[in-house]
């Protein structure tokens, strides 16, 4: 299985209520991300405008486009929409809001709440 696939794969479990409080951990060459998916419903403006926006840009790029009504995570062949992430380095944590990752950058994958040692 490529990694975008245990991406999402990881990312849909996070939608069980025995994970609720669990977030999605991405090793990447820049950092650690802790970040949650966006789903269609989300209610975070910054997450719903990011989805409006790529949700446009597939009906302009696809003429058999056919929005989805039911609610579903969003991503691409390459790519998915998270929101509140932290990026976890050796210089500190710095949060970012909401922003499509391509999961190509991703080395690593798991669920669980990342703890700063204190």
């Amino acid at each position: 299985m490529d990694m975008h696939k245990k991406i999402l794969a990881f990312a849909m479990s996070l939608d069980m209520k025995e994970l609720k409080d669990n977030r999605l951990l991405l090793l990447t060459n820049h950092g650690l991300l802790s970040a949650l998916p966006v789903f269609s419903d989300d209610p975070n403006p910054q997450a719903k405008v990011l989805y409006q926006f790529l949700e446009s840009s597939e009906k302009a790029a696809n003429k058999n486009f056919i929005p989805n009504p039911d609610r579903h995570m969003i991503f691409d062949k390459d790519s998915i929409l998270l929101k509140d992430i932290q990026l976890i380095t050796p210089n500190g944590t710095h949060n970012l809001g909401s922003f499509l990752l391509n999961t190509s950058l991703v080395t690593a994958v798991s669920i669980g709440d990342f703890k700063q040692p204190n």
